[in-house]
């Protein structure tokens, strides 16, 4: 919830907890344990802030392609998502 705050600006509640993914960052594919959780935003606007270069909202039929992410872990929370 902080990380959220500090790189949108958004206050969230959380919802559901979809599960853990693991996945690599950097060069040196250091692994990384990731949490998957839906949340809402109970205050503030989305914002591109922080150490974020862009932010863009999608309609959930109109997601970007595997190709299109920067992580696999995405992919992989927006399966779990596409599941429940």
């Amino acid at each position: 919830m902080r990380e959220l705050r500090e790189e949108t600006g958004c206050d969230i509640r959380i919802d559901a907890f979809l599960g853990h993914v693991i996945d690599t960052y950097g060069d040196g594919g250091d692994y990384t344990l990731n949490a998957i959780f839906v949340a809402h935003i109970e205050r503030g606007q989305p914002v591109a802030a922080d150490d974020v270069a862009e932010l863009v909202w999608f309609p959930s039929d109109g997601l970007p392609t595997r190709s299109q992410l920067a992580f696999e872990n995405t992919a992989t929370a927006l399966a779990l998502d596409r599941e429940r």
